[in-house]
C-alpha cells in the first residue's frame, strides 16, 4: 500500500468514527428524560388520601405527558407546560460634537432562571389534579398541587 492509500484508509476510519460519535450525540439529545418526583402532603386531606406518584417525561420542548398514580390505584393522565419566557431590548444612540457624529447600538437579552410551570391531569374515577410552580431550563423545579377533593401537595422534581 502506498502513502496515499494509507492516508485514504486512515481518513475513512476517522470519518466512520466521527459519524458514529455524531449519531450517538444525536440519539442522546432526542431521548426523553423520565422523571419521578418527591411529594409531601400539605394538609389533612392529603394525609388521609396518601402520597401520589408523579411520572413526567421531559422532552426538552417545554411540554409533555404526565401520569399521576393515586394511592387507591386511580391513574390520572394529563400534561405539563413550562412557559419559558424572556425579554429582548435594543437601544440606539447618536452623539454630535465638534469633531463629528458618533452612533452606538446595543442589544440586551434577559432570560429568567425559573419559569412558570403548570400541570393538569384527570383520572378515570373523576379525580383531577392541578399544579402550579416554577422550573428551570434543565427541568428541575417545584409546584403546589391540589386535587378536586381538597388534598394539597408540595412536589419537587
Amino acid at each position: 500500500m502506498d502513502d496515499h492509500q494509507t492516508v485514504w484508509a486512515q481518513q475513512r476510519v476517522r470519518h466512520k468514527f466521527l459519524s458514529q460519535v455524531i449519531a450517538l450525540i444525536g440519539l442522546l439529545v432526542l431521548v426523553a428524560c423520565a422523571r419521578s418526583a418527591d411529594v409531601m402532603p400539605l394538609n389533612e386531606a392529603a394525609n388521609a388520601v396518601g402520597i401520589p406518584k408523579f411520572d413526567m417525561v421531559l422532552y426538552g420542548t417545554g411540554h409533555g405527558p404526565v401520569t399521576v398514580t393515586m394511592p387507591n390505584g386511580e391513574v390520572l393522565t394529563g400534561h405539563y407546560l413550562l412557559m419559558i419566557g424572556g425579554a429582548v431590548a435594543t437601544g440606539f444612540g447618536t452623539a454630535v460634537g465638534p469633531r463629528g457624529t458618533s452612533m452606538a447600538t446595543g442589544t440586551s437579552t434577559i432570560m429568567p432562571m425559573q419559569s412558570p410551570f403548570v400541570l393538569q391531569a384527570v383520572g378515570d374515577r373523576g379525580t383531577t389534579i392541578a399544579c402550579q410552580g416554577t422550573a428551570g431550563g434543565m427541568g428541575h423545579g417545584s409546584m403546589t398541587c391540589t386535587t378536586n377533593h381538597g388534598a394539597q401537595y408540595q412536589v419537587i422534581f
